[in-house]
């Protein structure tokens, strides 16, 4: 989720974004059918065995050259492939389709920077941030259609979501002079782009710095919604394609992890490792971007919020969140440990650091723990479906598998 944020315009954004509350977002609320859950994971909950993906494809070779990202489809599933800045598909048994797409800027290239993919029926979209448009792929035939070019302006995409069963939804915002940013969640069909919701950037921090307070979007879990997913505060949106909030999910205060100070010292040395310098750079692009009158008070906003430190006093609640539309599951990430990083043998960036999750635990809708899952050491979930979880492994040389793993039957 956070590989990204590689631009110097969405880093500068992506600073200032915290949480909001329902009370801040424009637009009609559902009072009758807003209901809020407390996740609660049981004490007898425990680590299980780590599963064993059923299907793995190597990465580092010709066939698969670096996985970013895997998504399940009705076919069996895609990779992106950024080293070949191309999208790969396989059947359900991860037999080889073809692949779609190259590198360049043409018709039917992508760009390196691809992240991320999404289906709706039989076709699958590639936002390509560098390129600054949105492709669109036949899956039957494994053919490239066209490319929607990004709405003009000073809008810039951050990340792309589905609200079933058809509707593209994209979160997006602009660098502004204006005290606050504006954080927008647009409606995607083709050309046409309509706003659901705009946020209110509130006042208050989150209690971890890990994301910077920032809110990522998710899939909806059933017809016609999307989530708003705050790892730094615990909370979990769903809103309907008008921007009312339907649900929330949120754990208790208690529920991230203070940090010690042995583990909080390694985590400020792996960020400080990671790039000083990017975040002094990141500083100073947001400075330029504003008024000279408002630089002191920025400055004082981005050490607070996480920027020249990037790690706070406590662990994040979780670090990713996804709702299994076929099970009606959600399944939220937790954040590994200072020892499991150390004990892992791996020389591992901040940025991956808070991307990995050894331990997944499901919920059901009503917010009742279902069940734990323990996956190995370095993979990042990208998409789960009908308790399919699919993602990439960090191997120890560097490069990165597809792996696929079957959740259904851990308990």
């Amino acid at each position: 989720m956070i590989r990204i944020f590689a631009s110097a315009m969405i880093v500068v954004i992506t600073i200032t974004i915290p949480n909001v509350s329902k009370d801040q977002v424009t637009g009609m609320q559902d009072q009758n059918s807003n209901k809020n859950y407390v996740l609660r994971t049981p004490p007898t909950a425990s680590s299980q065995a780590p599963l064993v993906p059923f299907i793995r494809i190597e990465g580092g070779t010709k066939s698969m050259a670096n996985p970013a990202f895997v998504l399940a489809l009705s076919t069996g599933f895609a990779a992106v492939d950024q080293g070949d800045a191309c999208v790969r598909f396989y059947d359900a048994s991860g037999g080889y389709r073809g692949q779609v797409g190259r590198s360049g800027s043409g018709p039917g290239d992508f760009s390196p920077s691809i992240t991320q993919i999404l289906s709706i029926g039989h076709q699958v979209f590639v936002p390509d941030i560098r390129l600054r448009r949105l492709n669109v792929i036949d899956v039957k035939q494994l053919k490239w259609i066209e490319a929607v070019p990004f709405a003009s302006g000073l809008d810039q995409p951050l990340w792309w979501a589905i609200a079933p069963p058809d509707h593209l939804i994209q979160v997006s915002t602009r660098v502004s002079v204006m005290p606050k940013p504006d954080f927008t969640v647009v409606s995607v069909r083709g050309a046409m782009r309509e706003k659901v919701m705009s946020v209110v950037p509130r006042d208050s921090l989150p209690q971890s710095t890990w994301f910077g307070g920032m809110p990522l979007l998710g899939s909806g879990p059933e017809a016609g919604s999307f989530a708003l997913v705050y790892p730094a505060h615990g909370q979990i949106e769903v809103r309907s394609l008008s921007g009312a909030l339907t649900r929330s999910y949120g754990f208790e205060p208690s529920g991230g992890a203070k940090l010690t100070d042995a583990e909080r010292a390694y985590f400020v040395g792996l960020a400080r490792t990671e790039g000083e310098s990017l975040r002094a750079k990141r500083v100073a692009l947001l400075l330029d971007r504003v008024p000279e009158r408002a630089r002191e008070r920025v400055k004082e906003q981005a050490a607070a919020r996480g920027l020249t430190d990037g790690v706070g006093e406590h662990y994040p609640f979780f670090v990713d969140a996804r709702f299994d539309e076929a099970t009606g599951s959600i399944w939220v990430a937790r954040p590994v440990t200072a020892n499991q990083v150390q004990t892992s043998g791996r020389d591992l960036d901040w940025d991956t650091v808070r991307r990995i999750a050894v331990v997944w635990d499901a919920f059901a809708r009503d917010g009742s723990f279902v069940r734990r899952v323990t996956l190995p050491f370095g993979v990042i979930i990208t998409d789960i479906a009908d308790n399919r979880m699919l993602g990439i492994q960090l191997r120890a040389n560097g490069e990165a598998d597809v792996v696929l793993f079957n959740a259904g039957s851990a308990k």
